[in-house]
């Protein structure tokens, strides 16, 4: 309970900086982006600490570039969206993020505090001084990279082991398209440019955050077949998407959009989440490509072609094989029949979704 309200006291923060951005000329997409990309490194770790390994003052951690990787959401977000233009301010503000998030993260494996939450409240306090001054921009990335240049001093991390590289690699797709997805998704239901940015992320974020909390516990606790459930979870977003289309556009109609789309992220999670627990490497990082890559697709085509209610029907079609390749998968694999939301077929798998992370663990 209170982590909870440490994750909840960080939300605030987030939401706070997406207010204070405009003030600083800062696009408020570039919070919701450094919010994910801090998340996808958080998820990593996550991930090391739930199989049993830890980092140590000793030792460095393996494959450093992947903590990186986040950064291609900047790019493939600017090559997307017409309302953000990536400047060299705002790739050394992110960049320098990126890197200070991993030291923050880093030692905070070292210490054994991955799972306190109240680390948490970090991050959007350094944010907000690097969005600051130029200065504290570039201090700000000496001093990381100052950390990290010490971290190659040390031997390797040697109980990180192939098994962590394999989830690093499925789950990758998901931490650098998926947080894309869920920005452009508010370049598409803008309200035509009535509403303001600013609020438009904020909402976007409150219903990701409650969504994520709702699609892991959908994960954790569920007493029914997670592919099931995707299937449904589509129908009841399809035809929210189908009552959307047929009603005026204007502020609720792109409020409900949101909404919608983030049940069609739900499917995705669950579907996505099964499959990946059923594949290995090679066939688990192809599935989430595709999956993450289907519905930015739709919105880059529907962005320029189509009105925002077609777009969001379209959006749905795009989503469709997620939950259905999960449905075949496990019918593939007879284990369909399982009544439990558990996935027992490989231990303590992960799924990162772009706002937070799914762990399956191995039933005893």
């Amino acid at each position: 309970m209170r982590s909870l309200f440490w994750l909840l006291v960080s939300g605030v923060l987030w939401l706070g900086l997406v207010q204070l951005a405009p003030h600083l000329y800062i696009p408020s997409q570039i919070i919701s982006l450094a919010r994910s990309g801090y998340i996808a490194i958080f998820s990593i770790y996550m991930m090391v600490e739930l199989r049993g390994a830890s980092y140590s003052s000793k030792y460095r951690p393996r494959h450093l570039s992947l903590y990186l990787l986040p950064l291609f959401s900047l790019i493939l977000l600017s090559m997307f969206s017409s309302e953000f233009v990536l400047t060299r301010s705002l790739l050394s503000i992110i960049a320098s993020f990126y890197l200070m998030a991993f030291a923050i993260i880093n030692i905070r494996s070292e210490l054994g505090q991955i799972r306190n939450s109240t680390w948490d409240l970090l991050a959007p306090p350094v944010l907000l001084i690097l969005m600051a001054h130029p200065f504290l921009t570039v201090t700000g990335s000496v001093l990381s990279c100052a950390y990290i240049a010490r971290l190659f001093r040390r031997p390797l991390n040697r109980d990180e082991g192939h098994a962590h590289f394999d989830s690093f690699i499925v789950q990758l797709p998901s931490i650098c398209i998926a947080p894309v997805v869920l920005i452009a998704l508010r370049d598409v239901f803008d309200g035509g440019g009535v509403i303001d940015r600013t609020h438009i992320e904020s909402f976007g974020l409150i219903v990701n955050g409650v969504g994520a909390a709702v699609w892991t516990a959908a994960v954790m606790r569920a007493t029914f077949s997670l592919e099931r459930a995707a299937l449904l979870l589509w129908v009841v977003s399809f035809t929210g998407a189908v009552i959307g289309a047929a009603l005026p556009q204007g502020t609720i109609t792109s409020a409900a959009a949101i909404l919608v789309a983030e049940g069609f992220r739900g499917s995705m999670w669950l579907g996505t989440t099964v499959a990946l627990a059923n594949l290995n490497r090679g066939r688990g990082f192809t599935l989430n490509l595709i999956a993450t890559i289907l519905p930015l697709a739709a919105l880059w085509i529907g962005k320029d072609h189509f009105m925002p209610a077609v777009t969001l029907l379209m959006y749905a079609g795009f989503v469709l094989p997620v939950p259905l390749a999960a449905w075949a998968i496990l019918r593939a694999r007879g284990v369909a029949a399982r009544e439990t939301g558990l996935i027992d077929k490989l231990p303590d798998n992960l799924n990162c979704s772009g706002t937070t992370v799914t762990v399956l663990e191995k039933k005893p």
